[in-house]
This record gives C-alpha cells, sequence and structure tokens, in this order.
C-alpha cells in the first residue's frame, strides 16, 4: 500500500510540475489600455523580459475608441516591438480589434537574444488619437 501511495504522490508531483513550467510564459502575457496620440507617434510600455525561447512575440487589440469621444468608427492600431538599445526587431502589424486572435510577428534575425523588449503603439491614422485596449506577450 505504502509503494502504491508513493508512486501516486511521485506521478502526482511530476504532472504538477510539467503542468507549472508550461504556465510560466503564460504570466509574462499582460492586458492594458494604452493612449496613442495624433500624428502616429508610438506609445512606449514599459519594458519586458523575454525567455529568449520563441522567435516571436504576440500582440492584440480588443477593442480602439476615441479620446474625444463621439462616434466610435475605430477600427485598428499599428504595433511593434524595439529592444534593450531601441532597435526596431519586428515589423509594424496593423491590429483589427475584429480580429479573434492575436497576431505574432517574427523577430529579426540577429535580434532573437534580446532578453528586454519594448513593446510600441500607435493610431492608423495620423489625424485621431485613440484609446486602445491590447495585448501583448514577450514570450
Amino acid at each position: 500500500m505504502k509503494k502504491i501511495m508513493k508512486k501516486a504522490i511521485a506521478t502526482m508531483m511530476t504532472f504538477a510540475a510539467i503542468g507549472c513550467m508550461s504556465c510560466i510564459n503564460a504570466f509574462a502575457a499582460t492586458n492594458t489600455t494604452v493612449i496613442v496620440s495624433t500624428d502616429q507617434e508610438w506609445t512606449d510600455l514599459d519594458p519586458v523580459s523575454r525567455t529568449g525561447r520563441f522567435s516571436y512575440v504576440a500582440m492584440r487589440v480588443f477593442g480602439v475608441y476615441p479620446t474625444n469621444g463621439g462616434v466610435d468608427n475605430f477600427r485598428y492600431i499599428q504595433g511593434t516591438v524595439k529592444n534593450e538599445s531601441g532597435t526596431q526587431i519586428c515589423s509594424v502589424v496593423v491590429l483589427d480589434e475584429r480580429s479573434s486572435e492575436a497576431s505574432y510577428p517574427s523577430i529579426i534575425e540577429g535580434h532573437l537574444g534580446s532578453s528586454e523588449v519594448t513593446f510600441r503603439f500607435r493610431g492608423n491614422s495620423p489625424n485621431y488619437g485613440a484609446r486602445a485596449n491590447v495585448f501583448y506577450n514577450a514570450m
């Protein structure tokens, strides 16, 4: 009976450890509200750490709203990522609030080792500022 209990406990602990390891990166994901200004100037978020295990990052917009109220006909914002030295390390992606999936822009070759990155967002039009609810994960 003791042998069976020891095996059962060891098996449960192994599964728990594997489950925790697979969830570690999920804690790096963040949801926040970003205010993007007119003239398509980039709004930089606080730097976040990367694991370096993936060759891409993730970002998504859940909603885009005009900052001055009025009719909400906004749908898109743009996003990118820069590294510690300020170099853009992935292409600029257009994020659509109607999309049901995140975008996964690839990190440019030679920058995969960047351990800390800054997500940047801007409006899709130089004429309007907006408030956007975004998700991002440095992976």
